[in-house]
C-alpha cells in the first residue's frame, strides 16, 4: 500500500503532456471525468506500459472494455471485492509511514514540460496541522472546492484539510 499514491492532471493539457505524467508517474489507473478526457487518455494508452485502467467518472462510457470502465462498475467491483477477500482497511492505514508519498503534483506545463513535485503524507499533513492551528475547523465545516485539484493550494486547503476534519465538501 505504500506504492499508492495519487497524481492530478490538469484537465486543458493535451495528450502528449498527460502521456509524460502518466509515464513519468509509473500511473496504473487513470480517473477521467468525461467523454473529452477520455479521447486524450485513448490517444496515448498504448504508449503508457504501466497504465492498466481508465475509469470513467461520469459514466458515459457506452462500451466499457477490460480496460475502461464507468465509475459505477468500480464502485461494484470494490464492493465485490470487499466480500470475497480478506482485505482489512484498518491495517492498510497503519501500514502508511509519514515518509511515504503521498502524491505527485504535476505543474501545469505552461512553461514546458510539467514538472512533479514528490510529497510525502508529512509534507501534507504538517501544512494541515499548521491550518488546523490557526483555523477553527469541525466536522460540521462545509467546504467550496473551486481550484482545480492539480493545484497544490485545493490539495492541501480544500481537500486534505477538510477530510482531516471529516468536513463535507462540494466541487464547483
Amino acid at each position: 500500500c505504500s506504492s499508492m499514491r495519487t497524481v492530478t492532471i490538469y484537465p486543458t493539457l493535451i495528450s502528449n503532456q498527460i502521456e509524460f505524467i502518466i509515464k513519468n508517474s509509473n500511473s496504473e489507473l487513470i480517473f477521467v471525468e468525461n467523454q473529452e478526457q477520455l479521447l486524450k487518455v485513448k490517444e496515448v494508452f498504448n504508449q503508457c506500459d504501466d497504465l492498466k485502467y481508465i475509469v470513467v467518472m461520469d459514466d458515459s462510457c457506452k462500451n466499457e472494455t477490460d480496460y475502461i470502465i464507468n465509475f459505477v462498475t468500480l464502485l461494484d467491483k470494490g464492493k465485490a471485492f470487499t466480500q470475497n477477500c480478506d482485505y482489512n482497511f484498518e491495517e492498510m492505514v497503519n501500514s502508511i509511514d509519514e515518509n511515504d508519498v503521498l502524491t505527485i503534483i504535476y505543474t501545469s506545463g505552461t512553461t514546458g514540460v510539467p514538472k512533479g513535485v514528490v510529497l510525502t503524507h508529512k509534507n501534507l499533513l504538517s501544512n494541515v496541522d499548521a491550518t488546523l492551528k490557526v483555523a477553527d475547523f469541525t466536522s460540521d465545516e462545509t467546504f467550496l472546492s473551486f481550484l482545480p485539484l492539480s493545484h497544490v493550494l485545493e490539495r492541501m486547503g480544500g481537500h486534505y484539510t477538510a477530510f482531516s476534519v471529516g468536513a463535507t465538501i462540494y466541487y464547483a
